[in-house]
């Protein structure tokens, strides 16, 4: 269940640095590489951070995981019992220098330059997260599953950043966002997984969340008033 104070504080500041912007507006933070929206992060309502819950809940033991952004996820599972060490593979010098100015990276964790896209290894992973597919089209974002899956072969679980929007989109024609709120509370997202995982992502290795798709859905969805979603 997620959990608020289980998070890091993580160290943000404006920043106009060679093809790295991050704009304050209000409690949010925005990053932009190159003029194009990467991240944000609400500091307030978390909204983003719960974005994430699922990939935190599943990660476990040695993971590979795409994209640095403003670091919460990696920093988050660096806290984790079960977390071994943290991989990451990120695009940007330019934002992992930024990172690197306001917040400390933790024993566990490692930085690679490079794009996941292109990256191969026979290394072993627990877990492949990826958290690179900000305004991704859902056909490119399939085609980019597959291949990581197929270029990082031993692996036991891949999960990424949004499998909770791309199964509402393909399977119930709908997006986990406030103004969804009635049409989501009264479903039950079980229904379909099964489906999901065997005719659209067509992964072997995206874990059987059945039993908890309900519960990642309606925390990336923000219902504060969810049980799921309530903090101990």
């Amino acid at each position: 269940m997620y959990n608020v104070k289980s998070v890091p504080k993580i160290k943000i500041k404006e920043v106009f640095k060679n093809d790295i912007d991050i704009i304050k507006n209000k409690d949010s933070y925005m990053l932009y590489r190159q003029g194009k929206k990467e991240n944000a992060l609400n500091t307030i309502t978390n909204k983003e951070v719960k974005e994430l819950y699922s990939s935190y809940d599943l990660g476990y033991g040695n993971i590979l995981k795409s994209g640095l952004g403003f670091g919460v996820l990696p920093l988050w599972l660096s806290k984790k019992d079960t977390v071994k060490s943290i991989k990451i593979i990120e695009i940007s010098q330019s934002v992992v220098d930024i990172f690197l100015e306001n917040n400390d990276l933790p024993q566990n964790v490692t930085i690679e330059i490079g794009d996941i896209e292109d990256y191969k290894t026979n290394e072993k992973y627990d877990c492949i997260l990826l958290d690179h597919y900000e305004n991704a089209p859902v056909q490119w974002r399939l085609r980019s599953i597959k291949n990581i899956a197929k270029n990082v072969p031993n692996h036991d679980i891949l999960w990424i950043w949004s499998m909770e929007d791309l199964y509402l989109k393909t399977c119930y024609n709908t997006e986990p966002y406030r103004e969804n709120t009635s049409i989501i509370q009264q479903t039950d997202f079980s229904d379909k997984w099964e489906y999901f995982t065997n005719n659209i992502i067509e992964v072997k290795t995206v874990p059987d969340v059945q039993n908890k798709i309900n519960e990642y859905v309606y925390t990336y969805a923000d219902f504060l008033n969810s049980k799921y979603t309530k903090q101990s």
